[in-house]
């Protein structure tokens, strides 16, 4: 788990992006409003340190979304968000992909915890039946993944930018 310790004594302007859940979003991370946090703080916190290609999962809000850590974060941090690195055998996208599916927001629906909110917890993502193609076909799935819902993000721009239009 991320940094699990009150961090805004240490936010400053130019220091080591720390993610946050609100950062997390499916797949791929809104690094639009990353906050910073102190050299020595994230020093303190070495063992959270992120590396591209690791896997960052909301606990708490939206738990089980998932994103794969972009090689442009290698070396942040994380706020209590559940970490974890693939092995070499595993392609982090694709686990991203498994993660955010139907099937898995259903085991996150039906492992998670709480009553105001749904959590989970390390255990729940680490036991989480997953499919384990090999990895070629991993990165393949990824890499079509990718594609496709970029085309049809495109579209819903174009229809909102239309919509927009219409409105005025």
């Amino acid at each position: 788990v991320g940094i699990a310790e009150a961090a805004t004594h240490a936010y400053c302007d130019d220091g080591v992006p720390i993610i946050r859940s609100t950062n997390v979003k499916p797949n791929k991370l809104d690094t639009s409003d990353v906050l910073r946090i102190e050299p020595w703080f994230a020093a303190k916190n070495r063992t959270k340190t992120l590396r591209a290609g690791d896997l960052v999962t909301v606990r708490t809000g939206y738990p089980g979304t998932t994103a794969a850590v972009p090689p442009e974060f290698d070396g942040c941090q994380c706020f209590t968000l559940v970490l974890s690195t693939p092995k070499r055998t595993a392609h982090g996208p694709f686990f991203s992909w498994v993660l955010n599916s139907h099937p898995g927001a259903s085991y996150f629906e039906m492992e998670g915890w709480g009553t105001a909110q749904t959590n989970i917890s390390v255990p729940i993502v680490r036991f989480m039946p997953v499919p384990r193609p090999p990895l070629p076909e991993q990165v393949a799935i990824a890499v079509y993944l990718d594609v496709e819902t970029a085309k049809l993000d495109a579209l819903v721009g174009k229809v909102e930018a239309a919509v927009e239009r219409l409105q005025e």
